[in-house]
Formats: C-alpha cells, structure tokens, sequence
C-alpha cells in the first residue's frame, strides 16, 4: 500500500514538471517570434528596375533566417530574390533558398522564413532584393533578419513536460484516493 511518501514524491514532480512546463513554452514562444538582427522595409523599385538596396547591420556572426513579414495572405513575397553582400569588400555571402517555408502567424501578420545565410563575421551588409514590382505597394512588408533556432526541440520538449506534468497529476490523485479508501 502506497503511503505518504509517494504522495510527495508525485506532489513534488507535479510542481517541478509545472515550472519546467513554463519555463520550456516562455522559451518556445521566444524562439517561435523572436526579435530581428535587422529589418528591410519593402517598397516598389525606381523606374526601370526590379530591385532595391539596402544597407543592414548585423552583430554577430553565425547563421540567420531571412524572413518575410506581411498581412495574411500576401502574395507580395512571390518570386523575390535576395543577394546578400560585405559592405565594405563586396565579398557575396550564399544566401540558400528553404525548401519549405516555415510560416509563423500572428493575428495580423504572418513570418514565412524563406532564406538562410552563414554570416562570416559582425559588421555592415549590403542586401538587394530582386523580383520587386512597380505596381505593388509593399506598405506593410518587410524582410527580417532572426536568429535560425531549431523549433522542433523545443516543441518535444514541452509536449514531454506536459505528460509528465500530468501523469504527475493523476498518481497523486490516485494515490491520494487510495490512502482515503484504505485509511
């Protein structure tokens, strides 16, 4: 007969698995609209021309997620492309194309990150973005440069904390029963 001694121990694992619980979904909604590097606002090119430039600033090297921030059910990203250069030499840094868009959505607005690139080191880049038509507006479209996280993980893990958490639940409520039933 179980006693009061695996009732605090499930109690316990309760309280833990919770705050782990909180703790992993603050992490994932983090990582799932994180703050960007850099932004690039969109807006339809010159005359005679499908693209524009802009210069960004980024911090620290390592890889980023070049996403697409509109309205819902834009099509203002369809057939764009980027070109991602060094400010300063005008050395190219490989942009790749994601095989499939990741899309995030707000209530409003939704991320679709369409591109990566390996940034060599902290320091100005110069972005041009190709595909841009004249007749667009663009008003409420932007390119965002974020941190590339891994979701997948995160998403294990909160769904184990969840379990956990309540299995945790349902043996102290057993054994909370069964003390009541047998004392």
């Amino acid at each position: 007969m179980p006693g009061p001694r695996w009732l605090f121990v499930t109690v316990s694992a309760f309280v833990i698995s919770l705050a782990l619980l909180v703790r992993a979904a603050r992490r994932l909604i983090r990582v799932w609209w994180p703050e960007p590097f850099a932004t690039v606002a969109l807006a339809p090119p010159g005359a005679g021309s499908d693209a524009i430039e802009a210069a960004i600033e980024l911090a620290a090297p390592g890889v980023v997620a070049i996403t697409a921030e509109g309205r819902r059910a834009t099509r203002d990203f369809a057939g764009l492309s980027i070109e991602l250069a060094a400010a300063r030499t005008g050395e190219p840094v490989p942009v790749r194309r994601k095989r499939l868009a990741v899309t995030t959505s707000g209530v409003s607005r939704v991320r679709m990150k369409l591109w990566t690139a390996e940034i060599p080191a902290a320091g100005s880049y110069t972005v041009s973005v190709h595909g841009l038509r004249p007749e667009r507006s663009y008003a409420e479209s932007r390119l965002l440069f974020i941190p590339d996280l891994a979701v997948l993980g995160r998403i294990l893990a909160v769904v184990a904390l969840g379990i956990a958490c309540v299995g945790s639940l349902v043996a102290s409520g057993l054994l909370a029963f069964a003390s009541r039933t047998s004392g």
